[in-house]
């Protein structure tokens, strides 16, 4: 088999943190970051003083909107790593779910007639005003930062034109998307994050796909081992 390596193309922090993870699990399998997207921070345009609570779904949109008030409304946030980056910045996080279907199943059991505040970046899948209104809670939302696009650096274009298989774990739809649009990826084996990234990983034709048991950094590490053992076991071409 030959040797295969980890492609990155979150935005450069995240990266480094998942390459840091990877590396001490997985020591033997080379990294290359390639980040396809940078966050640029917005300014704050909404009035955090009228809402009951915020709603952030990235750790992102608590570093980006931590500095521009001091007020620190409730936080319900999506995964452990945003309520984490939430409570540093100093908020109280009233819940937190795995994903942003089960955070809007969430609020509206703990929630009834709320008036919340989604801060997000420009991209985004979810759709709180939408999921939560039915049932009488009011959402607005505030873009607080911008997910900017980076050319595919040479290194990776030189990674794809080599012999060895490739690992890319893809954590959002849009990153699925970016991959496909930069280059026409081979002997890419995947591991998505969620049904909805694995769905948006289609156009990369991948060898192979994992889907990670929960939406998590730990998940995706189990994903990626299970592509690693499959290819260990293969038989070297030619055998």
């Amino acid at each position: 088999m030959a040797q295969p390596t980890l492609l990155l193309t979150r935005p450069a922090p995240q990266s480094q943190r998942f390459a840091a993870e990877f590396a001490a699990r997985f020591p033997e399998v080379p990294v290359l970051v390639a980040p396809l997207m940078q966050i640029q921070n917005l300014a704050l345009l909404q009035d955090v003083a009228g809402v009951d609570a915020l709603i952030l779904t990235s750790e992102n949109a608590a570093l980006a909107l931590a500095p521009q008030t001091i007020l620190r409304p409730p936080v319900w946030c999506v995964g452990p790593r945003t309520a984490a980056a939430a409570r540093a910045a100093g908020f109280p996080v009233a819940g937190v779910a795995e994903d942003a279907q089960a955070l809007a199943a969430l609020l509206r059991a703990k929630a009834p007639g709320a008036r919340l505040l989604h801060a997000r970046g420009r991209h985004v899948a979810s759709d709180f005003p939408g999921w939560l209104a039915p049932v009488g809670i009011t959402v607005a939302e505030a873009t607080v930062y911008e997910q900017v696009d980076c050319p595919l650096p040479p290194e990776a274009h030189a990674l794809f034109s080599g012999s060895g298989p490739v690992l890319a774990p893809l954590f959002s739809p849009r990153s699925a998307l970016l991959l496909a649009k930069a280059a026409p990826p081979r002997r890419l084996h995947v591991a998505a994050i969620s049904p909805a990234v694995a769905g948006a990983a289609e156009p990369l034709a991948p060898l192979r796909l994992e889907l990670a048991a929960r939406p998590d950094s730990g998940a995706m590490l189990e994903a990626l081992g299970r592509l690693i053992a499959t290819l260990q076991a293969s038989p070297p071409h030619g055998a």
